[in-house]
């Protein structure tokens, strides 16, 4: 009977609880308004925080972008400290890298040249054609053209030679100074053993 006495002392009303909130705010407006001191506390929380979102935005989010900017850009330099450092361990001698680079250009130009220079071609065919005792029969250049930014001439040769002498002749072909591409090949028996061979090549120059 008594615990259901004491628990009956602490079953409130609604009313009761209401009567009881605005009790407990009125009190606290009292002590705000009379209390200097919790003014002061709330005044300084207040700045504390307002301080720490200005401090974020104003000068944390800058500085990083900053600092990633800077990384970056350190990155870069690195990279052409690096870049420098392997050209000049690739080529210590001045002299040398010119050189090897003067050989390079003129390979190029020997490979295209800035004419066709169908003449010199032509001989230089016949040339291999007669080093490795091929038997040219026809070599007919056709009319030039342009592909791909570069001059392009077409030459049909009929010939005839062993199986060994041609495969000499294409290899040679292949690796002219001149760049000459094989775009197409026939073989027909001949007599005696002998191939009877219609090629089509390609040479290649800049215009000019």
């Amino acid at each position: 009977m008594e615990e259901e006495k004491r628990d009956g002392r602490f079953d409130m009303k609604p009313e009761q609880e209401e009567h009881m909130l605005q009790r407990v705010w009125q009190h606290v407006r009292e002590q705000w308004h009379t209390s200097t001191e919790m003014r002061l506390f709330a005044a300084t929380t207040a700045f504390s925080l307002l301080a720490v979102i200005l401090f974020y935005f104003l000068v944390h989010c800058p500085l990083r972008a900053y600092t990633q900017a800077a990384e970056a850009e350190t990155a870069e330099v690195r990279r052409e400290v690096v870049a420098v450092v392997n050209f000049k361990n690739a080529h210590p001698d001045r002299k040398a890298y010119e050189q090897e680079l003067a050989q390079h250009v003129a390979r190029a130009e020997a490979q295209l040249p800035r004419e066709l220079q169908q003449g010199q071609l032509l001989h230089e065919i016949q040339q291999l054609a007669l080093l490795h005792h091929v038997s040219l029969q026809r070599v007919l250049p056709a009319e030039a053209y342009q592909e791909g930014g570069l001059l392009v001439l077409p030459l049909q040769i009929a010939c005839e030679a062993d199986y060994f002498s041609l495969l000499d002749l294409l290899r040679d072909l292949r690796h002219a100074a001149r760049f000459l591409k094989v775009a197409g090949i026939q073989l027909e028996s001949g007599d005696g053993g002998r191939l009877v061979c219609k090629l089509e090549l390609r040479a290649y120059a800049m215009p000019a």
